[in-house]
């Protein structure tokens, strides 16, 4: 077929020279998609498939075959660019979106241990003066009961007795109705006696 004749018709909508071009390009435009694009053969299938859907669009725009071949391998890179580029922006968004989510996570896991750290402040605050510092000293400081009974002038017996009075009271606090934090409570105190 003549180029002038079969440009012609191409431009015209003839479905037989479209079919003509695609013969003669799409197993070139597949070698060459595929250089980009080795291990997804199927993705650079689809890129050259976009490229003659594209050609079809624009095909009055064509005045000779060298402009359509030049059309369809720049359209199939810069597909390929497009498709990259895309990829990248995936990417980025689900890293920005893992760490906006530990963000929130760790958000409020600070929320949650200050809501409970406060309650137990709280409750703490409530306790007779000797249990409190028997607790102060035993579980906030480290001391063994031995080193609280020195530090506070009793006996060690005396230090047992004001921790078991201690922790019962902040048990019948925090077990109250009113009292939601009560699981986290427990949760956190046990971190924090460890």
């Amino acid at each position: 077929m003549q180029e002038s004749f079969y440009i012609r018709e191409f431009q015209a909508g003839n479905h037989g020279a479209f079919a003509l071009c695609f013969d003669r390009y799409y197993a070139r435009l597949c070698y060459f998609a595929r250089g980009f694009l080795p291990d997804s053969p199927m993705i650079a299938a689809d890129l050259v498939q976009d490229a003659f859907e594209r050609l079809w669009e624009r095909r009055a725009d064509f005045s000779h075959e060298a402009a359509i071949r030049s059309f369809l391998y720049v359209t199939v890179k810069n597909a390929f660019l497009d498709l990259r580029r895309h990829e990248r922006v995936v990417r980025k968004y689900a890293a920005t979106c893992n760490e906006e989510e530990a963000i929130a996570e760790n958000m409020l896991e600070r929320m949650m241990t200050a809501e409970v750290l406060a309650d137990v402040h709280q409750a703490l605050q409530k306790l007779p003066q000797g249990c409190r510092s028997v607790l102060n000293l035993g579980y906030f400081q480290g001391l063994r009961n031995e080193e609280i009974a020195r530090e506070l002038h009793v006996s060690v017996n005396t230090v047992k007795s004001q921790k078991m009075r201690a922790i019962k009271l902040l048990k019948a606090f925090f077990a109250r109705p009113a009292n939601t934090t009560l699981p986290l409570i427990l949760w956190q105190l046990a971190c924090l006696f460890r």
